[in-house]
């Protein structure tokens, strides 16, 4: 991804907010950041992209042991159904072998869009990936943190 910003000459956070490939550039750290993490620990899945003849699409499946895990990608911090019209159609062409959706956003908090997909912040991944010095009152914010973590959502689901 830094390359790509360096070719398009995307030199600050303030010209990258402004760039019309923001939306992909972004798209590609979190692919990026999701394969490290994933590669880091011994986790062996196939990576793919989907789109249909209409336009929908789901930025990133997952698939592991039969079973299919979409992520979608969103630069934007606010979220509509609309915006995730692939993850639907998704789902209901491949049914039952779709797990729980995940969407990685801009924005700054995780929470439910609904009982087959969860929303994160992009940077969730980086909770557990990156050492972190705890403190003891840390610990009693562990359980809020591991919701909120895309790190359970990658691991759990797909060992």
């Amino acid at each position: 991804t830094g390359v790509a910003c360096f070719l398009q000459d995307i030199t600050s956070p303030q010209k990258l907010a402004t760039h019309p490939l923001k939306g992909h550039l972004f798209e590609t750290y979190c692919v990026n950041l999701i394969k490290s993490y994933l590669l880091s620990r011994g986790v062996r899945v196939n990576y793919y992209h989907w789109r249909t003849q209409t336009g929908s699409e789901v930025d990133l499946v997952i698939s592991r042991n039969g079973k299919l895990y979409p992520i979608e990608i969103k630069y934007s911090s606010h979220l509509s159904r609309k915006s995730l019209r692939g993850l639907n159609e998704f789902r209901k062409i491949y049914g039952d072998v779709v797990q729980k959706a995940l969407v990685i956003y801009g924005g700054e908090h995780s929470y439910h869009l609904s009982d087959d997909t969860l929303v994160v912040p992009w940077n969730a991944v980086l909770k557990k990936a990156l050492p972190v010095n705890e403190s003891p009152n840390d610990k009693n914010d562990k359980k809020d943190e591991e919701s909120s973590s895309l790190s359970p959502y990658l691991t759990q689901r797909l060992r």
